[in-house]
């Protein structure tokens, strides 16, 4: 029998330690979207409307422009590789693009809803029954701190979410505030900052809740890991000791039987 004694003392020690450390972190803090009361298993959540991304300074857009006659609109489309290339522009320090047979255009501050109805009339005196489109191409945003994955990342749509962004750096890492998720945005020289609880539904109709263009997400560090060192040296003096408890138990009760 004392063959089994050892292993079993081990075993319930060890579920003890685990239990012991894993209940230090509340579940309430790491709980996505979470809400004091839900009476009902199908809740609407009001959010906010989403809003098209408004063009500035060193935005990349393609424009491509077509009609029911496609000789009217190839002096408007720079690439003609194909019949369904767009045209890329760089918004310049001024906010204009250059854009063909019209000249200079100023885009910066309309979005690209805005950009394209504008477009779309000045047009309507070379070709009937213009069609363009508008998109932002190097639409990016930054994500540091606590998350898996952090770093720049340039995405291929204007409609991004703050819970996608998240996803996309692969997660909060355990070891960051979901309560105090920092969003910091520039619109028009003026930055701003919007802290985001990811643990309550809150942030369905946060202003931040879409991504814009350039935002920088940040994601503090908790306690634990700022004082992860001493959190390490701590768990090594209690792994060590109770190492040798172990080593002293077993001699001594394989020396008793």
């Amino acid at each position: 029998m004392k063959k089994y004694l050892f292993p079993s003392f081990t075993i319930t020690l060890s579920v003890f330690l685990y239990s012991m450390f894993s209940s230090c972190i509340p579940r309430k803090d790491y709980v996505y979207f979470q809400k004091a009361s839900m009476p009902d298993s199908m809740r609407k959540i009001d959010s906010i409307f989403y809003q098209p991304p408004v063009l500035r300074t060193d935005d990349q857009i393609s424009i491509f422009v077509s009609a029911l006659n496609p000789e009217a609109v190839k002096p408007f489309n720079l690439n003609q590789t194909t019949n369904q290339s767009a045209s890329n522009y760089l918004v310049d320090a001024d906010g204009m693009i250059e854009f063909p047979v019209l000249g200079r255009v100023e885009v910066a501050g309309l979005t690209t809803v805005e950009a394209t109805e504008m477009l779309k009339k000045r047009l309507l005196q070379y070709i009937n029954n213009p069609i363009v489109n508008v998109r932002l191409t190097n639409f990016k945003f930054t994500i540091l701190g606590e998350v898996r994955a952090p770093g720049v990342y340039t995405v291929n749509q204007e409609r991004l979410t703050l819970p996608e962004a998240i996803g996309m750096a692969r997660d909060l890492d355990i070891m960051g505030i979901y309560k105090n998720v920092r969003v910091i945005r520039e619109e028009k020289g003026i930055r701003s900052e919007t802290r985001v609880n990811f643990t309550s539904d809150s942030i369905f109709h946060s202003p931040v809740f879409y991504v814009r263009q350039n935002d920088l997400i940040y994601i503090e560090p908790h306690n634990r890991k700022i004082n992860r060192t001493t959190d390490n040296l701590r768990y090594w003096t209690v792994t060590m000791s109770t190492t040798s408890f172990l080593i002293n138990m077993y001699f001594i009760l394989t020396r008793n039987n």
